[in-house]
């Protein structure tokens, strides 16, 4: 079988992929959503507003957002 170019390019990914410990990958997908949540619950609400006319009220999604990234950290920390 001939090798080309990109089987080169593949073996070479694999081995630089296989040289991270799975223990880095897993502590930043627990940090991600974590440092997400930071940055939104530092946000005012009234930079989310939109085109809305002003008689509208803004609505905050902050608990929604704080409580789905919450359980994903959880969720990526036990698996």
């Amino acid at each position: 079988m001939n090798t080309t170019f990109l089987h080169t390019f593949g073996d070479a990914i694999r081995e630089a992929m296989a040289l991270v410990p799975l223990s880095a990958v897993r502590g930043l997908f627990v940090a991600l959503p974590l440092v997400l949540l930071a940055w939104i619950l530092v946000r005012p609400v009234k930079s989310a507003e939109g085109d809305e006319p002003p008689e509208h009220p803004t609505v905050s999604l902050k608990i929604a957002a704080t409580f789905a990234l919450l359980l994903q950290a959880v969720i990526y920390a036990m698996l």
